[in-house]
């Protein structure tokens, strides 16, 4: 019983901080920000979504600029805007200046994943 107790108190503590990164569906990109200079840049879409812990949900989201894939994901996020496609991000489940954080991006009408 003991060791039931201490798996399901490690479940409890463990699976909040997974439960908010993963890929979300997010509409079509309505805004694309390059940044000024140096920093993380910012993008918007059509549906906002909700990170638990950032205060900014509504306004949009940053990739950092330490991200290996940032020019990447920047150039999709373009070619999304461009072409009215709709896209998916994946959220890392934290904030960058209070908006939630994009690691990776994909246009939806793909099906490769």
């Amino acid at each position: 019983m003991k060791k039931i107790k201490y798996i399901l108190c490690w479940a409890i503590i463990i699976f909040p901080c997974l439960a908010y990164a993963g890929w979300e569906n997010a509409g079509k990109v309505t805004r694309v920000h390059s940044g000024h200079g140096n920093g993380p840049y910012a993008f918007s879409t059509e549906i906002n979504i909700n990170v638990d812990g950032c205060t900014q949900n509504n306004v949009g989201y940053f990739v950092s600029e330490t991200n290996s894939a940032s020019e990447r994901i920047y150039s999709l996020l373009l070619a999304a805007y461009m072409s009215g496609k709709p896209i998916a991000i994946y959220t890392t489940g934290e904030c960058i200046s209070s908006r939630p954080e994009v690691n990776a991006v994909q246009i939806k009408e793909t099906s490769y994943f």
